[in-house]
């Protein structure tokens, strides 16, 4: 091959490149503290849907859109995952855990997963099963409750 073909091959290469870095990506509200859900209607477009405002953490919005998977699986409105984004960053929730990624056509790791109880817990966390007491239990009312006006 001469050097010409080569020059040719390498300019066509770059090129291709570069088109396919110039792609559209999907980009997240930056919204401090406001949790989303992210749908897909009909006409083509993606749209963001407030979950919850004044959320702490993305821990707390993985929770919020876990919650609200649970809530669509109830009424059969749900598909295999169910898509989120908080401050930059995407969420999908299906039964047994949330995923994440900085972006929506990046790769998406294990977030949370369900624990016992339903709880939800980073990946590799020990989880202690509390046993159940055996007898009745009471619990003392303290004294300084607020009353009645």
């Amino acid at each position: 091959m001469n050097w010409k073909a080569m020059a040719v091959m390498a300019l066509a290469g770059t090129a291709a490149f570069g088109l396919t870095a110039c792609e559209k990506r999907l980009k997240s509200p930056g919204e401090r503290g406001v949790c989303y859900s992210v749908g897909h209607p009909a006409s083509g477009e993606v749209k963001f849907n407030v979950i919850a405002r004044d959320v702490p953490t993305l821990e707390h919005c993985a929770v919020q859109l876990y919650n609200v998977r649970m809530q669509r699986l109830a009424t059969g409105t749900t598909s295999d995952w169910t898509e989120g984004s908080y401050g930059g960053s995407f969420l999908w929730a299906n039964n047994r855990e949330v995923r994440y990624s900085q972006h929506y056509e990046g790769p998406r790791l294990p977030f949370l997963v369900r624990a016992p109880g339903n709880r939800l817990v980073q990946p590799g966390s020990i989880v202690i099963e509390d046993e159940a007491p055996s007898g009745p239990v009471t619990v003392e009312l303290p004294d300084n409750l607020p009353t009645k006006p």
